[in-house]
């Protein structure tokens, strides 16, 4: 019996050796990055992953302090691109590592008042409905890295979804991008006073969308200390 177990089991291996074999004939790995062949992310494309985060002033954000991985463009870009919108979810262990090394960073940041062992929400802007349809990855998955690397920083941090979009948001046109920013939520009986809070988005552009998890944050009673993102639009940065 044992045998012909063991023989069973080689044969499942064979089989999905095979099968792993012809999806890469069919849909040939490349590097999200760069497009380098037979690479889910190629050795200069995990470097800009590796990088020191840089810090992104976005003139609506009031000040709150925002580190992101980099800069919008190039290579980074095009890596965050397919795992936002290409389904590329091979991508999520390598950005879920940057984000947890970010997360540490940001504990260290000057500006980020947050005292050691202090308890931290890590509080993702909301996803529209749009992309839950289309079956694109939340952005509360980039919250749960960002979240071990404060907890591995000393701190006491937990992933909350506390902010939701008002029913009837419109979700398309510039103007109705507003719209839907500012009719962000924090969701109904939770106790935000007092509490502390980063929040956490993939992409920031002119930063409205922060401002506005900001304003609905603090609106309740919470404090906004910091902000992370995988990558920022060209504009006012400081260095890394």
């Amino acid at each position: 019996m044992s045998q012909r177990w063991g023989a069973t089991r080689r044969g499942l291996r064979g089989l999905r050796g095979l099968a792993h074999a012809g999806l890469d004939v069919v849909v040939p790995v490349a590097c999200a990055g760069c497009g380098a062949a037979e690479e889910v992310l190629c050795p200069r494309c995990r470097a800009v992953l590796e990088a020191a985060p840089i810090r992104v002033s976005p003139p609506v954000t009031r000040g709150t302090p925002v580190l992101a991985l980099g800069t919008h463009t190039s290579h980074l870009r095009h890596l965050v691109l397919a795992w936002k919108l290409a389904g590329r979810r091979d991508l999520e262990p390598h950005l879920a590592h940057a984000l947890t090394r970010l997360g540490s960073d940001l504990s260290g940041t000057p500006e980020v008042p947050l005292a050691r062992g202090e308890p931290v929400w890590v509080v993702p802007a909301p996803s529209g409905i749009t992309r839950a349809v289309r079956g694109r990855p939340a952005v509360a998955t980039l919250g749960c890295a960002l979240a071990r690397g404060l907890a591995a920083a000393g701190h006491d941090a937990v992933v909350v979804t506390a902010l939701r979009r008002g029913i009837g948001s419109a979700q398309h046109g510039g103007s109705s991008r507003q719209r839907r920013d500012g009719d962000l939520r924090v969701r109904p009986r939770l106790a935000l006073p007092g509490t502390a809070v980063v929040l956490v988005d993939d992409v920031v552009t002119t930063g409205a969308t922060l401002a506005a998890c900001t304003d609905a944050i603090e609106g309740a009673g919470g404090r906004v200390l910091a902000a992370a993102v995988l990558s920022a639009a060209p504009g006012p940065l400081s260095g890394r």
